[in-house]
């Protein structure tokens, strides 16, 4: 996904994005940062409902980055 994308979807001006975030990378890195407690908090509730492990499903692993 482009910046230029990101923006459109966010409803915000290109250049706000590139004031804030700076490169691609940033952004990313800053979304990432904003998730993380959501994803560690529902990797947690997986390894309740399944048990500890180190080989998950992949399909919980997933979910946990992408349910909303």
């Amino acid at each position: 996904m482009s910046i230029r994308q990101i923006a459109d979807e966010a409803q915000v001006p290109l250049a706000l994005v590139g004031y804030y975030f700076g490169a691609k990378q940033q952004l990313y890195h800053a979304i990432f940062e904003h998730w993380s407690s959501i994803i560690k908090e529902r990797l947690s509730r997986a390894e309740n409902r399944h048990g500890r492990s180190d080989r998950r499903p992949a399909h919980t692993l997933v979910e946990a980055f992408i349910t909303r």
